[in-house]
């Protein structure tokens, strides 16, 4: 089999990969049972400036016969520093922050590199070659040279120096595992091979090229270096190996926010919240303590809970 149509299966797999990954994440996130709410004010949805000074819905008289008003706004405002900035590390962990916002922001700069090289290989099929020059054509194709050169220094910077934190920093150390080290490790090689690719193509002609041919399934393209080639390949396995680790954070936190964090949702009769709550109390309980006799979990927390106080005692 031609090298081409090996590049090409590699490819198409592991985009397959990540595409079925991230909906089984998503899927199973989204039909978990309702979790333990932190409701950590400020909450970033209230809407009348109580997101300001941390107010609530709830101040209203008689709060629960009003229709309930929330800001997505609001909250996407509230966590695009944290995802964008990493704000929580700068503000506790600053000697982290110098390390682990580069890699961030280097990795986020390498998806719009992608993102660009996506865009002009559309526009190619289109049949509007980029180079440089002026106008959209000009600036689709410098963005892409920039964003790619800066988010692999970036990254490079960043992945390094996690890897030292890890190995040099105690209290980071003893949470360390061997799967972070590879994590790091294959992003950091990824991210070189692909540097070194850039620098055999700096206008991105050969990345572009085989996009183009990936977009129009024309298996008979391949890059003339041997390192574009060495860099499609891992980083197509890495885009298929993300979502397949915790590092699918990078969509999971979401959640976090607005399904942990701000979930203030209110638990009045007859609706969403009463439904979860009710799912849950029908779970065995699978743990005893003093006041709790799950009765070797034959009973669901409806029953515990049931239960009168002298009831428990006697038992």
């Amino acid at each position: 089999m031609a090298i081409s149509s090996v590049l090409h299966i590699i490819s198409y797999g592991c985009i397959l990969t990540f595409i079925c990954a991230v909906a089984v994440k998503l899927v199973r996130y989204f039909s978990m049972p309702i979790h333990l709410r932190w409701e950590i004010y400020p909450v970033a949805h209230e809407t009348g400036g109580r997101a300001r000074y941390g107010g609530s819905y709830m101040e209203d008289a008689d709060w629960w016969t009003h229709p309930r008003k929330t800001s997505l706004w609001g909250e996407l405002l509230g966590m695009l520093p944290e995802m964008i900035f990493i704000k929580s590390v700068w503000e506790y962990n600053r000697k982290l922050w110098y390390r682990t916002f580069p890699f961030h922001f280097g990795l986020y700069c390498c998806i719009f590199f992608l993102l660009f090289l996506v865009l002009g290989a559309i526009l190619e099929i289109a049949g509007i070659p980029l180079a440089p020059g002026t106008g959209i054509i000009g600036i689709v194709y410098y963005l892409t040279s920039c964003m790619g050169f800066f988010g692999m220094v970036l990254t490079t910077v960043g992945a390094l120096g996690l890897l030292e934190r890890r190995f040099t920093d105690y209290n980071l150390r003893i949470y360390t595992k061997p799967s972070d080290i590879f994590n790091l490790v294959f992003i950091l090689v990824t991210i070189l091979i692909a540097f070194a690719a850039s620098i055999y193509d700096p206008g991105m002609y050969e990345f572009r090229a085989f996009i183009k041919s990936c977009i129009i399934v024309d298996f008979s393209y391949a890059p003339e270096s041997m390192t574009v080639i060495l860099a499609i390949i891992l980083s197509s396995l890495l885009i298929a190996y993300i979502p397949l680790t915790h590092m699918a954070h990078f969509f999971i936190k979401w959640f976090t926010y607005h399904h942990v964090r701000w979930e203030d949702a209110p638990n009045v009769k007859g609706g969403s919240m009463e439904n979860k709550i009710k799912q849950v109390m029908r779970y065995p309980v699978t743990w005893p303590a003093t006041h709790i006799n799950p009765d070797g979990q034959k009973k669901t927390w409806i029953d515990v809970v049931m239960e009168e106080p002298a009831q428990k005692e006697k038992k």
